[in-house]
């Protein structure tokens, strides 16, 4: 096997380029040839079989997925990369599908994704784990509409951003979320409102504009309280950042009942780790 990461990192980093200006098209194409270089060979030879292997563990799931297709929906290389984010970047291109309007095609990248994390790894990427379960997770939501978000926020991308860009993912999460709380309200509904306000708060509070994150501490633990058990860290990380806001605003009290609520999500996925209590020490 020829090694040449070089070219596929470069690859990689021009396709989060476009990614973060919301070329979707251009990112989709360039980050295809990296996913085409950076798959082992055993994935092409066994896709089939390996496609009805990861359908049939994510009905174990509960979750159940028809496709018009299962072939392989790219060429072998000739080359191939040793590429450590091979499942990271097919979710971005499941990223990519959806904002180009194919949820088909999106729901496809993420089986793939599956398939590369659980069978054929070259090198595990930092969080893989748990970026994957969150790609499942969105595989049984109502919607895919906050997904790219929730990527982007979990893979540290919206820190890219510039602020007019986050200003901009803000509004859109409220119109989301305004859309969602004129509908039935219901455990999936609700999931959905948390997801759109937690970027939301993200995005004021990369942007600078803290006090328009500052949420009324009650309203926010009644929302988080109420999110089913698979979803509790959307609840853990909306009180974070919430908490995170009211500290920002000299606010300690209503950051210390936001910040002590998340101990409550101690086994979430993307632990927060050590950082609230760094938080309430500086309190």
């Amino acid at each position: 096997m020829n090694h040449v990461e070089l070219p596929t990192f470069l690859m990689y980093e021009i396709g989060l380029y476009y990614i973060l200006k919301f070329e979707w098209r251009k990112a989709f194409s360039t980050l295809k040839k990296v996913a085409i270089l950076s798959v082992r060979e055993e994935y092409f030879q066994k896709y089939s079989d390996e496609f009805d292997r990861a359908l049939k563990y994510l009905r174990g799931k509960g979750i159940h997925l028809e496709f018009t297709s299962k072939n392989v929906f790219f060429d072998q290389p000739h080359t191939q990369a040793v590429f450590p984010y091979s499942c990271h970047n097919m979710l971005i291109l499941a990223c990519c599908s959806y904002e180009l309007g194919d949820v088909d095609m999106c729901k496809r990248w993420i089986v793939n994704a599956i398939i590369v994390h659980r069978r054929f790894p070259h090198i595990k990427g930092k969080g893989e784990d748990d970026i994957i379960k969150l790609a499942e997770k969105f595989l049984r939501r109502q919607s895919f509409a906050m997904f790219t978000f929730e990527l982007f926020y979990f893979l540290k991308h919206l820190l890219k951003l510039p602020d007019d860009s986050l200003k901009g993912i803000a509004n859109k999460c409220q119109q989301y979320v305004d859309s969602q709380q004129k509908s039935s309200l219901n455990k999936s509904t609700k999931v959905e409102i948390a997801s759109g306000i937690l970027v939301k708060t993200v995005a004021h509070c990369l942007s600078g504009d803290t006090a328009s994150a500052c949420i009324n501490p009650k309203e926010v633990i009644l929302l988080t309280e109420d999110l089913p058990d698979e979803f509790g860290y959307i609840g853990g990380h909306l009180l974070f950042w919430v908490g995170r806001a009211f500290h920002a605003e000299n606010k300690a009290q209503e950051a210390e009942v936001c910040l002590k609520k998340v101990y409550k999500y101690r086994k979430m996925i993307f632990s927060l780790g050590d950082r609230v209590k760094k938080m309430l020490l500086e309190l």
